[in-house]
C-alpha cells in the first residue's frame, strides 16, 4: 500500500518525500497534464529520483496527454536519460506512447491514466495485456466497483484527496471547444468552475464540485486493498504538498500498526486550511452523486495561515536529507590512500524515524528493498607520499572527507588510520571523496538503473512516414455518411433520406428494449440497404458492465447489425468477445492523435474517429496513417457526469427529455440525461458543421467516411441537415443560415486547432 503525493516542482518533491510520500508522481517541463504547473527540469528529476531511491520510495513520470508525431522525438529524448536514472513508472493517457514506451523501456512501470477512463475490469484486463501494471480508474467510482477491477491483479491507484473534475476525465472537451485549451493536452483553462443557471434558478456554480477528502474513511479504503492512495494538487503549494502528505502518512500508519483510525480535531482543521475550498466532500467511494458534493456558492480557496505555512516549511521543506554513513581512511605511508563508507538499512531507518520525530509525525517506518542491509564502497586515490614536513593531521583529514557539501549524504562517522608520517595533498582527499560519494550513490540505487535504452520502436515510427496501417487484414470501409441518432425520431429521419450509407443507434437503452427490436422501424432500418451499426454507451462502469456485456452479446446473435461503435478501452474489451476487428469502430474519445496510436485502433478497430481537436492539416497526415471517420456535423458532447445537473438543481424524475444551462454570456447548452446508467452529457451550445469546409474536404485527403451526430434535433431539424449536406454533395445551393438558425454554428478546430 502505497501513500502517493503530487509535485508541482523540485521543492514540492523533496517536501513530499519527507513527509512521508511512499511515491511522488510528478511532471517534466513538456508532455504534463499540467502545463501550467512549474514541473521540473530533466536534472531536476534525475536528483529527485536519487533521493527517491536513497530513501527507498519511488517516483512517476506524468506522460499522459494526447501526443503529436511531431512530438514523440522530443518525448523520447526527454525519456531516455530519465528512465536510464531508474525513473520507476509513466502515467499514461495516449495508446501510441503506452506501446512506444512498451518496446523502448522495457522495465519501466506503464500506469494508466485516469485520463483513459477505465472504469471496469474488461478494460483494465485489456490494458494488462498490453504491458499496463497498474490502472488509475475513474473517480466516480464507488469502493465497490474498485473491489471488482481488483480482482483482475491489476494494480489499481485511486485518489483520496484534492480538487475533482465535474467530468469523467478524459471525455471532456468543455474547455477545448470553449477556448481551444485541451483537458487532453493538459491545458484545461476551468470552465465548469464558472457561473451558469437552469431554466428554474439563478446563476450558481452548478459544475463546481467541492474538494474531496477521505481521510473519515481511509481505514476502509486500506481493507479494500487499494494499492497507491493518490493525492491531487500538482499546481499546488509546496507546503500544501507537504502539510496533507504528513496527515495521511500518520494516519495510515497509525491504523496499520493500531487498527484503530484516529482522526483528531487539528487534523480536520489542519486538512480544511490547506487550499481546499470553502466546503469538502467524501468523493464518489459511497455515494453516486448528490447536490451536496457541489461548491454551488463559490469555487474559491480558504486562504492558509501564514503559521501553518511556516511551520510546514519549518517541517519539510528545509531540503533534502542528509543519509548518515560511517567511513574508514586509511593513510599509510608507501601503500595506496583507501576509503571505505557504509550505508546501513538500519542507520537510514532511524535517520529517518529521528526526522520524523522532529518534525511531528509518528508511526512505522517502512522502507523497501531498494538497498541492502549493508552497502559498502571502496575507492583508492594512489600511493600515499612521506611527509617533507609537517605529516597530515587527523584533524585535517576527517575536516576534508566529512566535508560532503550540497551531496545527499553526511559521514556520521569516520575512523581514521593514520601513521604519522605522511603527507596527502588536499586535491586529492577531495578527489577520493567526491569519487567514495558517488560509488556510493550508484551502489544504493544501482537496481534502479537501466543503463540502456531499447532501440525498438513501432516501424511506422521509425520510418518517420505516415502510415501505421495494421497487417491483419483490411475491410472494405464504409464510404459516405454515416448518421448517429440518439431517437426514434432521428431513425425515421434518417432512414427516409437517401444520403447516409450507414446509421449508428447511440440510445443503448433503446437497443435494451425488446419491444423496438422487435418494432417494425428496427427491421425497416436491416432492410434499407443502408449499414446498420449500435454503439455501446460512453460510459461503462463496473456495475452496469455485466449487463451491457449481456446485451451485446444478444444484439451481436440477432445479425442485424454490421458492427459496434466503441467510445473507449472498456468498450472495445466488451465488444471485442463477440465481434471480430472488421466490425467494429473507434469512437469519438478512443483518441488516436499520432501515428502510432492510429496502429494501435486498426489492430482492433476496422476504423476509428478522426480526432475533434486535430486542425485540418493533422487530419490530413492521420488519413495517411489510417481509415479515420469525419464528424462534419453535430453538437459535440462536452462532458459526461455522473453528478446529475437535474438533481442539483431541483429533484430528478428519471423521466426522458432535456434541460438547458446558460453561461454568463448567454450561451445555452443542453443537458441530456441517461437515465438508465444514471449519468449526464452535456452538448456543445452549436453544433459543429463543417459545410464550408466542404469542397476542401471532397477534394482532399481528410476521410472517405462522414459522421453526422444528431443529438437534441427534432425529426424536422434532422431532416434539414440531412438535407443540406445532401444538396453540398449533389453540388445545389443551400442556405445554411436558415437551416442552422439563428444559433449559428462552429466549425470546432477544424481550421485552428486546439493548445
Amino acid at each position: 500500500m502505497e501513500l502517493l503525493s503530487p509535485a508541482g516542482d523540485h521543492e514540492s518533491a523533496i517536501g513530499a518525500l519527507n513527509a512521508g510520500a511512499d511515491a511522488v508522481y510528478l511532471g517534466a517541463q513538456l508532455f504534463s497534464a499540467r502545463a501550467s504547473a512549474k514541473n521540473l527540469t530533466v536534472e531536476e528529476l534525475k536528483d529527485v529520483i536519487s533521493y527517491a531511491h536513497l530513501l527507498g520510495r519511488k517516483i512517476y513520470l506524468t506522460t499522459n496527454i494526447l501526443m503529436y508525431n511531431s512530438e514523440l522525438s522530443e518525448l523520447f529524448e526527454m525519456m531516455d536519460p530519465l528512465y536510464e536514472s531508474g525513473l520507476d513508472a509513466c502515467i499514461i493517457q495516449d495508446l501510441g506512447v503506452l506501446r512506444a514506451f512498451g518496446e523502448r523501456y522495457p522495465k519501466l512501470g506503464l500506469h494508466a491514466s485516469t485520463q483513459m477512463a477505465v472504469m471496469t475490469a474488461y478494460g483494465s484486463k485489456w490494458l494488462m495485456d498490453r504491458g499496463v501494471s497498474r490502472v488509475v480508474p475513474a473517480r466516480e467510482l464507488s469502493l465497490s466497483e474498485i473491489k471488482e477491477i481488483k480482482k483482475t491483479g491489476v494494480e489499481v491507484e485511486c485518489f483520496i484527496h484534492g480538487a475533482m473534475c465535474y467530468a469523467y476525465s478524459g471525455k471532456c472537451l468543455m474547455s477545448s471547444i470553449a477556448g481551444g485549451r485541451s483537458g487532453n493536452r493538459g491545458r484545461c483553462a476551468g470552465p465548469c468552475r464558472q457561473k451558469y443557471r437552469t431554466e428554474n434558478s439563478g446563476y450558481a456554480y452548478y459544475l463546481s464540485m467541492k474538494d474531496m477528502c477521505s481521510a473519515t474513511y481511509i481505514d476502509r479504503l486500506i481493507d479494500a486493498g487499494i494499492d497507491s492512495f493518490k493525492i491531487e494538487g500538482r499546481l499546488k503549494s509546496p507546503e500544501y504538498t507537504a502539510g496533507v502528505t504528513a496527515v495521511y502518512r500518520r494516519l495510515i500508519d497509525g491504523y496499520r500498526k493500531n487498527g484503530i483510525l484516529t482522526i483528531t480535531e487539528d487534523d480536520r482543521q489542519y486538512l480544511d486550511e490547506l487550499y481546499i475550498r470553502s466546503d469538502r466532500q467524501e468523493g464518489y467511494y459511497f455515494k453516486h452523486n448528490g447536490r451536496e458534493m457541489v461548491s454551488l456558492k463559490s469555487p474559491a480557496y480558504v486562504k492558509t495561515p501564514d503559521g501553518l505555512k511556516e511551520s510546514i516549511r519549518n517541517k519539510y521543506l528545509t531540503g533534502k536529507w542528509k543519509i548518515p554513513l560511517t567511513g574508514t581512511l586509511k593513510v599509510r605511508c608507501g601503500e595506496e590512500l583507501e576509503l571505505s563508507l557504509t550505508l546501513s538499512k538500519d542507520g537510514l531507518a532511524g535517520m529517518i524515524k529521528e526526522k520524523e520525530k522532529n518534525s511531528g509525525r509518528s508511526g512505522s517506518t517502512i522502507l523497501s528493498d531498494v538497498t541492502d542491509s549493508v552497502v559498502t564502497v571502496t575507492v583508492r586515490g594512489g600511493t600515499v607520499q612521506k611527509a617533507t614536513g609537517t605529516p597530515v593531521s587527523d584533524d585535517m583529514l576527517s575536516d576534508k572527507i566529512r566535508m560532503t557539501g550540497d551531496t545527499d549524504f553526511i559521514i556520521d562517522r569516520l575512523d581514521i588510520d593514520n601513521d604519522g608520517d605522511s603527507f596527502v595533498p588536499v586535491s586529492v582527499l577531495k578527489k577520493l571523496r567526491r569519487q567514495a560519494l558517488e560509488a556510493m550513490t550508484a551502489a544504493v540505487i544501482k537496481n534502479q538503473c537501466r543503463n540502456t535504452v531499447s532501440k525498438s520502436m513501432p516501424a511506422c515510427f521509425k520510418s518517420g512516414k505516415a502510415g501505421c496501417k495494421a497487417e491483419c487484414g483490411k475491410t472494405e470501409p464504409v464510404r459516405g455518411f454515416i448518421a448517429a441518432v440518439r431517437t426514434r425520431d432521428q431513425l425515421k429521419a434518417v432512414l427516409k433520406s437517401d444520403l447516409p450509407a450507414g446509421v449508428l443507434i447511440r440510445d443503448f437503452e433503446m437497443l435494451s428494449d425488446d419491444a423496438f427490436m422487435d418494432s417494425s422501424l428496427i427491421k425497416y432500418a436491416a432492410g434499407s440497404g443502408k449499414k446498420i451499426f449500435f454503439a455501446l454507451p460512453e460510459i461503462i462502469r463496473q456495475k452496469d458492465a455485466g449487463k451491457i456485456r449481456c446485451r451485446t452479446e444478444e444484439l451481436c446473435k440477432k445479425g442485424l447489425f454490421d458492427g459496434v461503435y466503441c467510445d473507449g478501452v472498456d468498450a472495445l474489451a466488451i465488444a471485442s468477445e463477440f465481434f471480430d476487428r472488421s466490425h467494429i469502430r473507434g469512437d469519438i474519445h478512443l483518441y488516436a492523435y499520432n501515428d502510432i496510436a492510429v496502429s494501435v485502433l486498426e489492430e482492433n478497430c476496422a476504423s476509428y474517429t478522426a480526432g475533434l481537436e486535430l486542425n485540418s492539416k493533422k487530419l490530413d497526415h492521420m488519413y495517411a496513417a489510417g481509415n479515420p471517420e469525419l464528424l462534419v456535423y453535430g453538437r459535440l458532447p462536452l462532458m459526461y457526469s455522473a453528478n446529475c445537473i437535474y438533481k442539483t438543481s431541483g429533484k430528478c424524475n428519471k423521466k426522458a427529455g432535456s434541460c438547458i444551462i446558460n453561461d454568463e454570456k448567454g450561451h445555452s447548452f443542453p443537458v441530456v440525461p441517461i437515465h438508465v446508467f444514471c449519468y449526464n452529457i452535456l452538448f456543445n451550445c452549436v453544433p459543429v458543421s463543417l459545410h464550408n469546409a466542404w469542397v476542401k474536404i471532397r477534394d482532399g485527403s481528410i476521410a472517405d467516411c462522414y459522421r453526422l451526430e444528431f443529438s437534441t434535433e427534432d425529426i424536422t431539424k434532422t431532416a434539414d441537415i440531412l438535407s443540406m449536406f445532401d444538396a453540398l454533395v449533389n453540388g445545389r445551393n443551400i442556405d445554411a443560415e436558415k437551416i442552422l438558425g439563428h444559433d449559428g454554428f462552429t466549425a470546432g478546430h477544424f481550421s485552428r486547432g486546439a493548445e
